[in-house]
């Protein structure tokens, strides 16, 4: 079936990943693919993976066309063989937490918080022993770490994105989208051998691994914004009420449709809304002509706008310590951010990879005489307080 999506992919990567025996010929590439719609199938694979040393992992959701998102495809591949999971046809997915889960076979995967959550949320699957190839790109200087520009590099290889936006529920899936789907995982392997020598190289290995491990364990409880800005400028109490409100309905909304909720309402619709005065049926209908709300849903809209000004809501800000308006708090910030840039800057580093602003804030609240008060700062990665507890600790006692 995917015939032709195979030779296209071999006659690329053949050009440019020399050496690579599984690229050989369009026949033995094409034996080495598998698309697993079966519990039977997946628990024998899970068996015979459970032996590799690593493994390359990657999912695709359909997070752009409903309400509650799932995981509609799970890709593996290792060194020698591709597996494209049908987690649609296959309802417990659960058989992968032996695999997904054993400490001893390393998961290579690409900017991978969200693929984390969605095992976790969906499955109960926590990711252990996880290398990210986003975050190594990152600590070795990349300033465009997607995968697609990273490949591009090291491999000369195009990844199309076309299929970034694709609906993955859609059964049968085309050549197309499968191409899509293998192209995310066949390379990683390869890129984390290149990556890896690099970091070595550059004594930043256990910097990284670190990373992985924190974002292994803690990203399976990362939350969206209970409260996503709209970026109205300077807004009146009247009008963050109003869009407060607003995001509360499009979520309801959302809900009782199915639909994510910048589906319902666009954050460039819901800043015309709010700001409009004198809002009517009539403008508001305009204004949604190209959403998926309907007559009723207008009349409730225009109703919670109208009742917006009665009843000013006070939002609960965070109750800021006094000492973050004394000035030698201040100066501590100023100082952190100073020492962060020029850090950054020799490193051939972003400013964040280096502290975090969350970071900054700790060592600034904290007393500092001596290395030990940097240790016992819990905010800071270990990778952190080794690389840099003597410049900070002279930087701030």
């Amino acid at each position: 079936m995917i015939l032709k999506t195979l030779q296209h992919c071999t006659s690329i990567m053949s050009k440019w990943l020399n050496g690579f025996s599984f690229l050989q010929n369009v026949s033995r590439f094409k034996e080495k693919i598998t698309y697993v719609d079966t519990e039977k199938t997946l628990k024998h694979i899970v068996e015979r993976l459970k032996n590799e040393k690593e493994i390359a992992v990657d999912t695709e959701g359909n997070s752009l066309y409903c309400y509650q998102s799932k995981i509609c495809l799970i890709q593996v591949s290792s060194r020698e063989k591709h597996y494209i999971i049908d987690t649609l046809r296959i309802k417990n997915i659960s058989i992968l937490k032996d695999l997904f889960s054993n400490p001893n076979v390393e998961k290579i995967m690409h900017g991978s918080a969200y693929d984390i959550q969605m095992l976790y949320q969906c499955a109960g699957i926590q990711i252990k022993n996880l290398f990210d190839t986003q975050i190594a790109a990152s600590f070795l200087g990349e300033k465009k770490p997607g995968l697609a520009s990273i490949i591009k590099k090291y491999f000369g290889v195009h990844l199309s994105k076309t299929h970034q936006k694709s609906n993955w529920a859609i059964r049968p899936l085309p050549d197309e989208m499968i191409e899509y789907a293998i192209s995310d995982t066949m390379y990683l392997l390869f890129l984390a051998d290149r990556l890896k020598k690099q970091l070595k190289e550059n004594h930043r290995i256990e910097w990284v691994r670190e990373e992985c491990e924190y974002l292994s364990r803690y990203g399976i409880n990362i939350k969206k914004k209970e409260r996503p800005s709209i970026g109205i400028e300077n807004p009146s109490g009247e009008k963050l009420n109003a869009a407060e409100l607003v995001l509360q309905f499009r979520e309801k909304v959302a809900r009782q449709m199915n639909l994510p909720p910048f589906r319902v309402l666009d954050k460039k619709t819901i800043r015309e809304i709010v700001v409009k005065e004198n809002l009517d049926i009539k403008t508001l209908k305009w204004l949604t002509a190209k959403t998926p709300l309907k007559q009723h849903h207008l009349e409730e809209l225009l109703e919670i706008i109208q009742k917006a000004g009665e009843k000013i809501v006070k939002r609960q800000e965070k109750q800021t310590s006094k000492k973050y308006h004394t000035k030698d708090f201040k100066e501590k910030i100023d100082k952190l951010y100073t020492w962060r840039s020029t850090r950054a800057q020799q490193l051939g580093l972003e400013p964040y990879l280096v502290l975090s602003q969350k970071q900054i804030l700790s060592l600034a609240e904290v007393k500092i005489e001596t290395h030990n008060d940097i240790a016992g700062i819990d905010e800071l990665k270990n990778w952190q307080k080794k690389t840099f507890g003597k410049e900070l600790t002279e930087l701030l006692k």
